[in-house]
C-alpha cells in the first residue's frame, strides 16, 4: 500500500533579526510518506529553511553584490532562488560567497535579467541525509559484500544550460546517481553504487524539483517537513 498524506500550515515570513526580508512569505508544510516493499517514486515537495532574505544591491556577470554578513552561506551547498524581479522562481546554485558578494552557477543570458533591488533567498540544499534523517529506518547493507539485501535511492536530475530541469525521457535514461545504505563499525552512511563503500555520501545534494525512487525490500515511513518547494520556472531568453 502507497500512501502520500500532506498538511499544509501556513506562516508568516520570518527572517533572522536585522536582515532585510523579502515581501515572499513562505509555506510550510509536513508529509508523512509510507510505503510497502518495493519502489517508490518520491518527490521532494519541502526544502530547508531560508538562511538569509535580501535585495541586490547590484550585479556584474554572474556576481551579485549585497550586504550579507555573516549569514552563513557556504558555497556548493547553498542556493539562491529569486522571489522578485525578472527572474522571480528560478534558483542558481551558489559557486563561492564572501561578506559583500555571492558568485552564481548562471548562464550570461540569465545574468543580464537580474536588477537591483531583485529580492532574493539563500537556501540550503536538500541532502540524502537531510531527507532520510537517522537513514529512515531503511534497511542497510551490513555483510561482507557492500550492496546487499539493502536500501537503494535512485536520483534523477538533469538540467540545460539555463539550469532548467529536464524530463529524463525514453524508457532506458539512467539514473544520475544510485546510492545504497551501508552500515559497519566505520558508521551508518550513504555509498555510491560502484565507488568507495568507505566513502559517505550523506551531503549528496539533492536538487530542488529532482525525483528520486526509493527500492526498499521492507516497509519505510518517511516523514518530511519544511517550505513547499515552488513550481518549476521556465526561462526564455
Amino acid at each position: 500500500m502507497r500512501r502520500l498524506a500532506t498538511v499544509l500550515l501556513l506562516a508568516p515570513a520570518l527572517f533572522a533579526a536585522g536582515l532585510e526580508a523579502s515581501y515572499e512569505s513562505p509555506v510550510c508544510a509536513a508529509y508523512n510518506f509510507s510505503t510497502g516493499a518495493g519502489d517508490s517514486f518520491l518527490t521532494i515537495p519541502a526544502g530547508r529553511a531560508c538562511v538569509f532574505s535580501g535585495r541586490v544591491s547590484s550585479a556584474s556577470g554572474a556576481k551579485i553584490f549585497a550586504s550579507f554578513g555573516a549569514a552563513g552561506v557556504a558555497a556548493q551547498s547553498h542556493y539562491l532562488r529569486f522571489s522578485s524581479g525578472a527572474l522571480r522562481g528560478a534558483w542558481f546554485d551558489i559557486l563561492s560567497a564572501s561578506k559583500n558578494e555571492i558568485v552564481l552557477d548562471i548562464s550570461a543570458p540569465a545574468a543580464s535579467k537580474i536588477s537591483a533591488g531583485d529580492e532574493f533567498k539563500i537556501i540550503p540544499h536538500n541532502t540524502l541525509g537531510s531527507i532520510f534523517k537517522n537513514c529512515a529506518g531503511l534497511k542497510k547493507s551490513e555483510g561482507e559484500v557492500p550492496g546487499v539485501g539493502c536500501a537503494y535511492v535512485f536520483k534523477f536530475s538533469y538540467f540545460d544550460s539555463e539550469n532548467k530541469m529536464q524530463i529524463p525521457e525514453g524508457a532506458n535514461r539512467a539514473p544520475s546517481g544510485v546510492f545504497y545504505l551501508r552500515k559497519d563499525a566505520a558508521g551508518e552512511r550513504w555509498v555510491l553504487k560502484g565507488g568507495d563503500a568507505s566513502k559517505d555520501y550523506s551531503a549528496e545534494i539533492v536538487e530542488p524539483g529532482c525525483f528520486l525512487i526509493v527500492r526498499s525490500p521492507e516497509s519505510f515511513e518517511l516523514n518530511l517537513c519544511g517550505e513547499v518547494l515552488p513550481a518549476p520556472v521556465f526561462l526564455n531568453f
